[in-house]
């Protein structure tokens, strides 16, 4: 009886594992073994929100915000970061905050520039919090400053 049981918990675990893989993670090197880039791949439904912007962008991050597409790119940044709203009406402003993990505000600003280019040169390699907010709608992102 304890030996089905097992047996019984040591498939299960396995087929939950099967499912928890459902994306792929792909490395690119150069000729000295070096790591150049990372790219995961996700299943066909979930690649359907994904629109490449700028093909020599590292990461474009593209998420639905209120009715329009949001794109983030590239993240991890070496200092200047794009974010574009797709469909978004010329002229109507938003807000754009980027804070440090302990708190600190570095841009704080309403714009109505779409694309907008958020500027993170004179910032120190490091983690960010990125806040879009319109109207009643905010989203979060975190930004990899390298």
């Amino acid at each position: 009886m304890r030996v089905r049981i097992s047996l019984s918990l040591l498939l299960c675990i396995i087929a939950m594992y099967g499912v928890a893989q459902t994306r792929n993670v792909q490395f690119s090197y150069d000729h000295a073994g070096n790591r150049i880039s990372r790219a995961i791949v996700l299943p066909a439904a979930a690649q359907s929100r994904r629109a490449p912007i700028d093909s020599t962008q590292t990461e474009v991050f593209t998420d639905i915000f209120a009715e329009y597409q949001l794109h983030v790119y590239p993240n991890p940044t070496h200092g200047e970061l794009k974010i574009e709203l797709r469909g978004f009406p010329e002229g109507v402003s938003y807000h754009l905050l980027i804070a440090s993990m302990s708190g600190q505000v570095i841009i704080s600003r309403n714009t109505t520039e779409n694309p907008t280019v958020a500027d993170l040169t004179e910032c120190p390699a490091g983690i960010y919090i990125m806040r879009i907010q319109y109207k009643d709608y905010k989203k979060d992102f975190k930004i990899i400053r390298l």
